[in-house]
């Protein structure tokens, strides 16, 4: 049948399944909420109305079918939404979600190991001050613009989750919430959009293996990458680090292929970069080289515009996992000079290092170590200067 709630708020905490699921509607009028507050929920009918649906505590089976929730208003606060493969539960309206776990395959109110299900957000995200959120065995489709603002919070990706940000699509920091890898099946956000970063001046730390297609904008504060990310062969992405912004990779392996720009800092802080066989840019501001490895192998090239500031770190060619390999000398231009600061450390192997500009060696004493067959050219017009021990 059909449920209306057109006054204040009408609350349901005693679950229902009509013996398998519950084809009826659930209607929410003007100025009006319907909550699901407890209990398990099997549910197949629309839930709709120009009124708010709260899902804040109960267990909503949607089952292996299309639902779709088109309430004006949509909060997921508390419990658990979910509905084994290989149902799509479609938000027609903006999802306001600020708690709870998205999964697929239920057994009462628990999640359990399953194919994935999917989510459409076809009108975006709001994550509120302090959002929680959670997603395991469930594809994430974000169709919209998905904002996280206010106090920070933090979304965890478990077994085998998979956010995908489509190509139109806008995923948006203006504070400083996090994205992780919280065990189980490997997880990956899929970025074919814009992942962006306009608020805040601390730092986002995406542990979460991170696919990028698409464009990100680090425009504000630092956004740091620590996931590693490949794209099933390398990532042909762009990353743009806007005035102020910095972004970082600080960890586990990166295949890029795309351009990494911009008017502000790239950090490479302890991530593996595998640049691969073609031609490379990185035409960012700033550029610090601080710790981990910078590859790809023969016949690839690496061009810096700017000045490279190299402090620590291995610069190599061929790579397997983090490690570097024997093979053909793949080759790196400094066409802006490059900057060894104080107690700077670095190693070059199976790599050759064409300074086009002004290298310095400056402050307390550091060290250059040559391996494999690495080879420096100091090329006519350029500098290479030590102004220390």
């Amino acid at each position: 049948g059909t449920v209306l709630g057109n006054s204040a708020n009408l609350g349901f905490t005693g679950g229902g399944d009509c013996g398998s699921t519950c084809s009826g509607t659930f209607t929410a009028g003007a100025g009006a909420a319907i909550s699901f507050s407890g209990g398990v929920f099997a549910q197949s009918g629309p839930i709709n109305g120009s009124g708010t649906v709260n899902f804040n505590g109960a267990t909503m089976n949607f089952g292996t079918g299309t639902e779709t929730i088109s309430a004006a208003t949509v909060n997921f606060i508390a419990g658990t939404v979910g509905g084994a493969a290989p149902g799509i539960l479609n938000f027609a309206t903006l999802l306001n979600w600020s708690g709870g776990t998205m999964c697929s395959s239920l057994s009462g109110i628990s999640c359990i190991a399953g194919s994935n299900a999917t989510t459409n957000a076809n009108a975006g995200i709001n994550f509120p001050a302090s959002s929680s959120a959670g997603l395991s065995f469930r594809t994430l489709n974000n169709n919209g613009t998905a904002t996280w603002s206010g106090t920070n919070g933090f979304m965890n990706l478990i077994n085998g989750a998979l956010v995908n940000n489509a190509q139109g699509s806008v995923w948006n920091y203006t504070n400083e919430s996090t994205l992780s890898f919280g065990g189980g099946a490997a997880v990956a956000f899929n970025n074919a959009g814009t992942f962006e970063k306009t608020g805040g001046t601390a730092t986002n730390t995406i542990s979460a293996p991170f696919q990028n297609t698409g464009t990100v904008m680090g425009n504000s504060g630092t956004i740091s990458f620590s996931g590693g990310g490949n794209c099933g062969s390398s990532c042909g992405g762009t990353y743009t680090a806007g005035t102020g912004g910095t972004i970082s990779f600080a960890n586990n392996i990166f295949a890029q292929s795309g351009p990494i720009n911009g008017s502000g800092t790239v950090n490479f802080s302890g991530a593996t970069m595998d640049f691969g066989t073609g031609t490379q840019t990185i035409s960012t501001a700033t550029v610090n080289f601080t710790a981990g490895t910078i590859g790809g192998a023969a016949p690839g090239i690496l061009n810096f515009t700017n000045p490279l500031n190299w402090t620590g770190g291995t610069m190599c060619s061929s790579l397997t996992g983090i490690s570097c390999v024997a093979g053909a000398n793949a080759t790196t231009n400094a066409n802006g000079g490059i900057n060894f600061p104080a107690s700077s450390s670095v190693a070059l192997s199976f790599r050759t290092l064409n300074n086009n500009g002004t290298a310095t060696w400056s402050g307390t004493n550091g060290l250059l170590n040559f391996i494999n067959g690495a080879v420096i050219n100091n090329l006519a017009g350029s500098v290479w200067n030590y102004a220390n021990d």
